[in-house]
């Protein structure tokens, strides 16, 4: 289910809401909001961001980035699963 607040220029989404970039970048979320005059999405629920071409996923609790997802911060308790051999690939 998503409302647009019309006053201020927001989409509020909630439910499993899922957001999926260009690249086929997938943020999972209970709520997330994007805000058409800043041109950023946030929330201060869980995340899931799945990055498929990389091999990394990444959770948190809140978060905040651009809206095409390109460059994101998660706030609080980040974990992580990064393919180590691109790491390793940087360095070679």
């Amino acid at each position: 289910m998503a409302v647009r607040d019309e006053l201020k220029k927001k989409i509020i989404a909630k439910g499993n809401v899922e957001f999926y970039n260009d690249k086929q970048e997938k943020l999972e979320t209970p709520e997330l909001i994007w805000d058409e005059q800043e041109k950023i999405i946030y929330t201060d629920k869980l995340v899931r961001i799945t990055q498929a071409e990389k091999g990394d996923t990444t959770y948190g609790f809140g978060f905040r980035a651009n809206q095409d997802l390109s460059r994101f911060e998660i706030r609080k308790k980040v974990q992580g699963k990064v393919n180590t051999t691109r790491i390793i690939d940087a360095f070679n």
